[in-house]
């Protein structure tokens, strides 16, 4: 069943593509000037250094796994943005510096919107307020903390943990850093190209039935499948700082598949990353319904 469904999905986009190619050229250009504009300038630099970083950080020295490891490994992926959280916990299983299990808890919790990407885009160009951005990139962090917190105290603490522990990651050059953050970098615009076209067939196709379109019908769309499209979308409109919200914590499918390919690149499962998700978007409205009244 799950090989017919799948199937027909497949059809589906293909006959989109095919009939509609001029609304795929937009779409994937559109993706296109999204990834080299807003994604790749913010990410890269990140990805490079980060990289670099850990590989010198644990290269071969021993290891305590105790809760400012975890704050460290989360300092190190959250604060890169989508998905860099996902590549520096599926780097460091790969290197067993954690454990696959861990990884699998960190997965959900190392997953953040970078500052420069929430206080350079979302709050200079979108809600035009340094305030606000600053608040909600503390409410967002803050919710990943207290998910941390209770990870830590639920699965992740293990008595045999805090003691020094040998570190398999080997040194890695500048180049080799640079190498894998490319790898990176070509999942995000992979994606971002791939699901901004899918959109943007998607609206083409609704526009030219008899079903009347509206902008929040647009936001949605694109919203629901590349987050930083339903950004860019709402930026040209006006919204109020809950629809931003929102968009910010779907992600959009583009990010979850982006997380889901490099976990999948380490057997890791996305259950765990889903169940986080959905903690941290709750802890999210719970926190802005205290403070953003």
């Amino acid at each position: 069943m799950q090989r017919v469904v799948t199937l027909f999905f497949i059809g589906f986009l293909l006959a989109l593509f095919l009939v509609q190619p001029s609304a795929t050229y937009d779409g994937a250009n559109f993706g296109m000037q999204l990834f080299t504009t807003k994604l790749l300038p913010y990410l890269l630099p990140y990805l490079i250094v980060s990289k670099w970083f850990m590989s010198i950080l644990f290269q071969h020295s021993p290891v305590r796994k105790n809760f400012f490891f975890y704050c460290q490994l989360y300092l190190i992926g959250a604060l890169g943005g989508y998905p860099s959280g996902a590549a520096t916990i599926v780097h460091l299983a790969e290197s067993e510096v954690i454990s696959k299990p861990q990884a699998n808890h960190l997965l959900g919790i190392v997953h953040a919107p970078s500052p420069i990407f929430i206080i350079g885009y979302v709050g200079a160009e979108i809600l035009h307020s340094f305030q606000q951005a600053l608040l909600l990139l503390v409410i967002f962090h803050v919710a990943n903390l207290v998910l941390l917190v209770f990870s830590w105290k639920t699965f992740l603490y293990d008595s045999s943990n805090t003691s020094l522990l040998p570190s398999n990651m080997k040194k890695e050059s500048f180049a080799s850093s640079v190498t894998k953050s490319a790898q990176t970098m070509l999942i995000v615009g992979a994606t971002v190209i791939f699901f901004t076209a899918v959109s943007q067939n998607l609206i083409q196709a609704w526009k030219t039935s008899s079903i009347p379109f509206t902008e929040s019908m647009q936001l949605a769309i694109y919203s629901l499948f590349e987050m930083t499209a339903g950004l860019e979308v709402a930026h040209h409109m006006s919204v109020s700082i809950i629809i931003i919200i929102v968009i910010i914590l779907w992600n959009g499918w583009s990010i979850h598949m982006q997380v889901y390919v490099l976990a999948k690149s380490m057997s890791l499962r996305v259950k765990h990353y889903l169940f986080y998700r959905i903690a941290h978007s709750m802890l999210v409205f719970v926190i802005c319904i205290l403070f953003l009244k």
